[in-house]
């Protein structure tokens, strides 16, 4: 049986159907689920929001495949997962052509770049309704002539880039591998985080996270920080030091963090001291957060879905569990 999560996907029937399984959906906690439907469960579908831990693992004994709506893995037990063979499909795969035109991070991203540099965008404009013009606002400021520091040229970055060189702005990116740089030729390309940070206005992460790894953006690496740059991060939350930005906040070696992702972003009851501050407005319109919705559009998840079911069918094939 295919088990659908919290809202996995917008038509469960139609994809059960196309597949030719059975199916049920949980709008519930997957631990709150029948025994004897766990019992039933081969497959699950969920969405980032769906923890699952090895505690429920062990109640889903009969669970070949999981299938997440996701790039990143940390909210999978990937450890008892490899232990025990159960298969893993998402949308991070060596070959990214498949979801080339999910565009829908890369665009979130770009909005929050406008967004820091146009304070109006965020209502902090007061009018003066007697002469109809801005009597106290923050000043905007152009994008064109600035410096748009990537960080991951991966499918996302390299969309971001494109829209950086669209506005005039000078691109510079740091990308370990060799492959996108042939084919960037108005991208500068550098291997020293810390001087792309001191040479950047703006920069934008887009870099994988491989489990267990430290933090890329620490308290040093902001140390060449400037009281105009801003920082926007819409790929993971473990890549940054949240600690470490706040403290930039106050030195003024950081002048905005705009992110879509940061420790409990999708659980109300959990969170950091940059959620705490956010939600505390310490630092007022010098944050621009938003809760791990950067990829919740239509056009995305109409997309995302055909590219899971196509993996799905390819990993039960394998599996004989189709004929």
């Amino acid at each position: 049986m295919l088990v659908f999560s919290e809202s996995a996907v917008a038509n469960p029937k139609d994809i059960a159907s196309r597949l030719g399984i059975d199916f049920l959906v949980t709008e519930d906690s997957l631990a709150r689920i029948g025994a004897s439907d766990r019992e039933r469960t081969r497959i699950l579908w969920i969405r980032f929001t769906s923890i699952v831990t090895e505690e429920i693992l062990s109640s889903f004994k009969s669970l070949e495949v999981i299938v997440t709506t996701t790039t990143g893995l940390t909210h999978l037990a990937m450890p008892e997962i490899r232990r025990r063979g159960i298969d893993v499909v998402s949308l991070s795969h060596p070959n990214t052509s498949a979801i080339e035109n999910v565009s829908a991070t890369a665009e979130h991203a770009w909005s929050l770049i406008q967004d820091s540099q146009y304070p109006a965008l965020n209502r902090s404009c007061i009018w003066s309704s007697r002469e109809s013009s801005i009597v106290h606002f923050e000043r905007s400021r152009q994008l064109l002539g600035q410096t748009l520091g990537i960080v991951g040229f991966g499918r996302l970055g390299r969309k971001v880039a494109t829209y950086g060189i669209a506005f005039g702005m000078r691109v510079i990116a740091l990308e370990p591998r060799p492959e996108p740089k042939s084919s960037s030729p108005n991208v500068q390309f550098v291997d020293d985080l810390r001087w792309l940070i001191s040479e950047a206005d703006v920069v934008s992460l887009h870099a994988s996270y491989q489990e267990g790894s430290s933090p890329i953006i620490t308290d040093s690496i902001l140390q060449p920080g400037k009281p105009e740059l801003v920082l926007v991060n819409t790929a993971r939350a473990e890549l940054v030091d949240e600690k470490a930005i706040l403290l930039a906040l106050e030195e003024n070696r950081l002048s905005v963090y705009a992110a879509d992702v940061f420790e409990g972003d999708f659980d109300e009851t959990a969170g950091g001291e940059l959620k705490r501050s956010w939600s505390e407005n310490i630092h007022g319109s010098r944050f621009r957060l938003t809760p791990h919705v950067a990829g919740a559009c239509l056009e995305s998840y109409s997309l995302v879905e055909e590219v899971l079911i196509s993996r799905l069918r390819s990993t039960l094939l394998a599996k004989n569990f189709l004929t």
